[in-house]
């Protein structure tokens, strides 16, 4: 079995997780509480907020993503010097792991240009009684698009395939902040138009 986005092989253990991504409203339990310990560990004398393929997930597009990634207002390591002496194992210099979920955590130090709109992330229900904030769609799309990797590139296509609706001006005016043209979102703009209004291959398309 191969990811429908990097078409690369799914490990056999990744299967059943695969699929509960994709069929499922919310994320795995294991999942849910390494992020609710990030979240309380953290509080809110360290403002964060969930970035990454989980905030992907909960702003509309349902995919798989094997670790947890939170972005931080100032400093990344006092973050994981918090989250090491709460009992999360470090892998690497931002790299954690859960030992109760075995879940794998990264912490990032976010850059100014969202700052002021991660102070005032959105509280989610992430399912489970799990509540925790998440970046706003445009901070999403604007750091993805900023990153710039074809699995960031992914991710915002499939996100406006899903229905996700970010506001152009204020993507153009976070991209303008980090250094990035606008018209590198018009592009996966346009790419997800084409991608949803070219049908899916027929069975017949292959033959026998």
């Amino acid at each position: 079995m191969s990811d429908p986005l990097t078409n690369r092989p799914v490990a056999p253990d990744d299967v059943g997780q695969l699929a509960r991504f994709v069929m499922s409203d919310s994320i795995g339990a294991e999942f849910l509480r390494t992020i609710e310990r990030v979240t309380t560990t953290l509080g809110a004398a360290m403002p964060h907020a969930l970035i990454g393929g989980q905030a992907v997930f909960f702003r509309g597009y349902r995919r798989f993503s094997k670790d947890v990634d939170f972005g931080v207002i100032g400093s990344a390591r006092d973050a994981v010097r918090a989250l090491v002496h709460a009992g999360f194992e470090l892998r690497q210099a931002a790299r954690l792991r859960d030992p109760d979920t075995n879940v794998e955590v990264d912490v990032v130090r976010l850059p100014r240009a969202v700052l002021d709109r991660v102070r005032t992330a959105e509280i989610l229900d992430l399912g489970g009684g799990v509540r925790a904030p998440v970046i706003d769609l445009e901070s999403l799309v604007a750091l993805k698009v900023k990153v710039g990797r074809l699995q960031d590139q992914a991710d915002v296509v499939e996100l406006l395939k899903s229905g996700a609706e970010p506001d152009r001006a204020t993507v153009a005016t976070l991209l303008g902040r980090l250094g990035e043209p606008a018209g590198a979102y018009d592009d996966l703009v346009e790419e997800a138009r084409r991608e949803a209004s070219t049908p899916p291959p027929s069975l017949d398309d292959h033959g026998d």
